[in-house]
């Protein structure tokens, strides 16, 4: 027995009429007792009273804790009697329910394992080929762009499909100052698969004008067009983008596909190179983000660096979550294989891809890379990434960076469409009404 009268433990014993008398005279301790019990490892209060008058005094006094009225002095005191059993079960409390509801039949559970069949869609869920092919369009296997079509007046071919981040979650991991947006080997992988498709597999040169952010669900729409006269080897590319079928499409990329065919360097060389010594990795992601460049688990794929003069040697792999299917070179695999020149280089800015020289994939379906990158003076990259085998799988002759700034993230669609906006909207009043109602509360 807890007394609010002594602020102690006591016995029954000392309920006698002196104490009755000094409980009707002195202060109730009230916060105090229940001050102490809570610090004593006691959680949990039941107001015993068909008028609860005291539980919002204990949430106030400890707002951590459980507390419960058992009635409420209404016409059935019952069901609010077992709501208060309710209560108290659910927050871990033991209830012997066998002394208020009688013993229930138990009904067997089948006889066959469950088959833990999921129906939901999930990442790789596209629209099919047949429904593609009803709308009178061609399938492709790529996650990005699963449909494609020629224009019959230009010879054009368009390639086009939806990214979403529900149907894409993995895309949320690669984020610019917490806005998630479209990786820039994203646009190389899908204008490598327009080369293939087109019979011009070499990037010859790709320029990211604006970021693709990944606020809403957007629409993407790669334009290749057919081969001038003046030089039948080669095809530009555009990439467009929008988030809804009235808004204006946007330029996001301009390249050019040729069939001209790189030749890699076939060398094999040792591995990790004896001559190259190794950087610590430790916090290095922690310290990108710092930057604003902000990658999840998805695109934290660079296992292990070294370095001999200017070049790099990275180890890079494939998250397990993930999967190659679709993907020339999966746009997160060649994303971790870049960090190791971003996970150097001292920018006080924010860097993003912006132009992508002679990008030739040599191989597909790969998980892991073993990654050569030379930086010259001016901070271009040079990557040949080959597989565990030593097989060549993607070279870069050049990739540029520049600095990227929260208006150009803006402009690439941030803000731009939000499901609420702020706006100041002006009211006409009523003056005479407005003079009423404030003489009333007056």
């Amino acid at each position: 027995f807890y007394s609010t009268t002594d602020n102690t433990w006591i016995t029954d014993t000392t309920l006698d009429t002196d104490y009755w008398y000094r409980n009707l005279r002195q202060p109730v301790l009230f916060q105090p007792a229940i001050e102490h019990l809570s610090s004593n490892g006691y959680t949990t209060y039941i107001e015993t009273s068909p008028h609860p008058t005291l539980t919002p005094s204990i949430q106030e006094t400890n707002p951590d804790t459980t507390t419960i009225h058992t009635l409420r002095n209404e016409q059935d005191d019952t069901a609010a009697f077992r709501t208060a059993l309710g209560h108290a079960h659910t927050h871990g409390h033991p209830i012997t329910w066998h002394t208020l509801i009688p013993p229930a039949t138990t009904i067997p559970l089948p006889t066959y394992p469950f088959q833990h069949t999921r129906y939901w869609l999930n990442d790789k869920t596209v629209t099919g080929a047949q429904d593609a092919v009803q709308l009178g369009l061609v399938p492709t296997p790529h996650p990005f762009v699963p449909a494609t079509t020629t224009l019959a007046e230009t010879g054009a071919t368009i390639l086009t499909g939806h990214i979403s981040p529900a149907q894409h979650g993995w895309l949320a991991d690669h984020a610019v100052n917490g806005t998630p947006l479209l990786p820039g080997t994203a646009l190389v992988d899908m204008a490598l698969h327009a080369g293939d498709h087109t019979n011009h597999p070499t990037l010859d040169e790709l320029i990211i004008h604006t970021p693709i952010t990944l606020t809403h669900s957007t629409t993407i729409q790669l334009t290749i067009n057919p081969p001038d006269d003046a030089n039948t080897h080669s095809r530009t590319l555009t990439i467009h983008t929008r988030t809804t079928p009235d808004q204006p499409w946007t330029q996001h990329a301009t390249g050019t596909l040729t069939q001209h065919q790189h030749t890699p360097d076939t060398s094999q060389t040792t591995w990790p190179p004896t001559d190259a010594e190794p950087i610590d990795l430790t916090g290095a992601y922690e310290r990108l983000a710092t930057t604003g460049l902000e990658y999840g688990p998805a695109f934290q794929g660079l296992q292990a660096l070294w370095r001999r003069d200017s070049r790099l040697f990275a180890d890079v792999r494939l998250p397990d979550t993930d999967h190659t299917d679709g993907y020339g070179i999966h746009p997160a695999l060649l994303d971790a294989a870049l960090h190791a020149a971003t996970a150097t280089q001292n920018h006080a800015d924010t860097r993003l891809p912006f132009a992508w020289t002679g990008v030739a994939l040599h191989a597909t379906g790969a998980t892991k890379l073993r990654v050569e990158l030379d930086i010259d003076d001016d901070g271009a990259i040079r990557l040949l990434a080959r597989d565990t085998a030593g097989q060549p799988v993607v070279s870069i002759d050049s990739l540029v960076t520049r600095p990227v700034g929260a208006d150009e993230l803006r402009a690439g669609g941030v803000g731009a469409h939000q499901l609420y906006d702020l706006a100041w909207v002006a009211r006409e009043l009523d003056a005479r009404a407005v003079t009423e109602k404030f003489e009333r509360y007056v």
